[in-house]
């Protein structure tokens, strides 16, 4: 769990993560991207994935992932309007 917070920015350095597939690691640094506001007009997948690290979400099988979890983030942002 310490590494969640340790590595959340940049989790490829992490040496002691397990590499699965959700772990607090993959969640926090997914999710303080995820929820990065969209400006109007930009490409929502581009302005949420960047700053991922795509290598370790790559390595931890989660890639496929991303855009389900970006619709989860957007859905909830728009009911909470």
């Amino acid at each position: 769990m310490v590494e969640a917070v340790l590595y959340h920015h940049e989790p490829s350095r992490c040496e002691y993560h397990s590499n699965a597939e959700l772990s607090p690691l993959v969640a926090v640094h997914a999710a303080q991207h995820l929820i990065k506001p969209v400006p109007a007009g930009a490409d929502s997948m581009a302005a949420w994935t960047d700053g991922l690290d795509m290598a370790f979400l790559g390595r931890v099988g989660v890639t496929a992932k991303i855009a389900s979890w970006a619709k989860i983030v957007d859905t909830v942002r728009k009911e909470d309007t």
